[in-house]
């Protein structure tokens, strides 16, 4: 029983260090998750005044064709995948990973593949895609780092036409409790069914419509591109802190029910101590 006593201690002394580190890297993902937030919630309002006016601006200029408004053949697709550096975040990799998966299953060409995160990185090379990049992870995308490439690689790769189509599988953060794994077309820009181009207040551009989509264009496939990095950085920090949070009250949990266990041991040895004692007495007295 002794060494029984022993091994529950241990366990407990385990358990309890396990559970400073997740409650610990709980801590880390709620800071991290706080600051993106704001950001991410900026970005969005951002992208979405920049598809507004990209759409007023096309329907003004109904007679300019810009390569990254009309499609073409698909000869050969690009999948930029986006996927995070760590685990320890639940299920939060292999979605996007099963994303991945349906967009290799309905691609109508050849698909090559940009991987953003070691998580992506080591999923590509397990299947054998055909990667022509792999950049850091989503932690590193700010605006010093040299991740920041990215954007202007993929329309570089399009522009020579060695790819024809770029999507992005990428996680599209709401809130806390309300982010998942979505594919989307980045070029060519897709119109938007839910609001048709049409012009109705008579803006007055300077200078013409045409020239200003020229400019306007890269930059919307940048910041498209860019709401889509931090989205996935912040539900990558949303899915740990609820993991960790997980994992930190499962500890508490298990702490609790060794703690019970041990008492019980000790109960039990001490009774069982009592006994011999009670028991050698009445036998000395019997003598």
């Amino acid at each position: 029983m002794a060494e029984n006593l022993r091994s529950l201690r241990r366990k407990i002394r385990t358990v309890r260090s396990i559970e400073h580190i997740t409650r610990a890297m709980q801590f880390v993902a709620t800071a991290r998750l706080a600051r993106l937030e704001k950001r991410v919630a900026a970005g969005r309002e951002y992208a979405q005044r920049l598809r507004e006016l990209l759409r007023h601006l096309s329907a003004t200029e109904a007679e300019f064709a810009h390569p990254y408004l009309v499609g073409r053949e698909v000869r050969q697709l690009l999948l930029v995948l986006m996927a995070g550096d760590r685990g320890l975040c639940g299920a939060f990799n292999q979605q996007i990973m099963r994303t991945a998966e349906e967009a290799l299953r309905m691609a109508p060409a050849p698909v090559v593949v940009i991987t953003v995160g070691a998580k992506a990185t080591a999923y590509a090379k397990r299947r054998g895609l055909n990667v022509l990049a792999t950049y850091p992870g989503i932690s590193e995308l700010g605006r010093s780092s040299p991740a920041l490439g990215l954007a202007k690689a993929i329309r570089d790769l399009y522009d020579r036409g060695v790819v024809d189509q770029v999507v992005v599988a990428f996680e599209d953060f709401q809130s806390v409790l309300r982010h998942r794994p979505r594919l989307e077309q980045l070029l060519p820009i897709p119109p938007d069914p839910g609001r048709p181009a049409v012009v109705t207040a008579p803006y007055l551009y300077e200078p013409p419509p045409a020239e200003l989509l020229q400019v306007l264009l890269p930059q919307a496939v940048d910041a498209i591109l860019y709401q889509m990095a931090l989205g996935t950085q912040t539900a990558e920090q949303a899915a740990r802190m609820t993991a960790m949070s997980a994992a930190t009250e499962n500890a508490r949990d298990m702490i609790a029910g060794l703690t019970r266990r041990l008492n019980r041991a000790r109960q039990y040895s001490i009774t069982a101590e009592m006994l011999d004692v009670v028991g050698g007495a009445a036998a000395i007295g019997a003598a």
